[in-house]
């Protein structure tokens, strides 16, 4: 087969610039809507950033507290929050705090540590440990606080932890206006970058509380008495290794049978 090169004169080769300049002048006022679309985000984000900064720590402090104390009846778990290096060992060791009601493994060590990859088994990569006596000393507590997620139960309805930005600020009226007063334009946005900076966001320990499931969700029963397991714990990968950044570790118990434990893993 031979091919026959197109004439200077075919139509054709004055219709194909058109055709891409007409594409080009229906694309552009998308184009010019992302542009000023990121650049309103990027003012936007140092705006905040300057209003955080400019915030005390005290005031910070005040903050989580006011959020914490919006509940009406006691927290059933908390987050680490803060900044807390990074482990190079691949252990981390945590001090669960006896104030967890109803919760056997108050006051206990907890240790998960990296054991390695087993890829014919599909082995969790992750064991977790704990043991009884309540200790300080948490490796990943440097600079960091357990932040107490308020815990509600309106008139009959069964209760559970708020962990909504707009719930809070509908719940204190003062934090809403105070927001108001510091971003008119974003205050709910501003108090959501402000909650991730001071670590709330990243929710990297979870104890006590419902499990986040990056995939599908899974419930643990107890072998013994058949009843759903508490979650423990639940680790983000990077607290406990670097390899193992993109999963989430979980460590279950049975309330009545508190030697009855499972582990699990997650990944996004």
């Amino acid at each position: 087969m031979c091919c026959i090169p197109a004439s200077p004169n075919d139509p054709a080769n004055a219709i194909v610039p058109l055709v891409l300049t007409a594409l080009a002048l229906i694309a552009l006022p998308q184009v010019l809507r992302f542009v000023r679309m990121l650049r309103n985000l990027i003012r936007s984000h140092a705006a905040m950033k300057a209003v955080f900064e400019s915030l005390t720590p005290d005031e910070l402090l005040q903050m989580v507290s006011r959020v914490e104390a919006l509940g009406n009846e006691p927290s059933r778990g908390c987050l680490l929050i803060g900044k807390h290096p990074r482990p190079a060992t691949g252990r981390c060791s945590i001090s669960i705090p006896t104030e967890i009601p109803d919760f056997p493994w108050a006051g206990s060590m907890l240790t998960a540590q990296f054991v390695g990859w087993d890829k014919q088994s599909l082995r969790n990569p992750v064991e977790f440990s704990f043991e009884k006596g309540h200790q300080t000393s948490t490796t990943l507590s440097a600079g960091a606080r357990f932040f107490w997620p308020p815990f509600r139960r309106d008139g009959k309805k069964r209760g559970g932890h708020v962990l909504s930005v707009d719930r809070y600020l509908k719940l204190a009226p003062d934090l809403s206006a105070r927001m108001a007063e510091l971003c008119p334009d974003q205050p709910a946005e501003l108090f959501d970058y402000i909650l991730n900076r001071v670590g709330i966001g990243s929710r990297e320990v979870r104890l006590g509380l419902h499990p986040e499931w990056q995939q599908t969700y899974r419930r643990h029963t107890c072998p013994e008495c058949k009843r759903p397991m508490r979650l423990i714990a639940q680790i983000t990968g990077s607290a406990i290794h670097k390899r193992l950044s993109g999963g989430e570790f979980y460590f279950f118990g049975c309330v009545t049978h508190p030697q009855i434990t499972a582990s699990d893993q997650d990944w996004d």
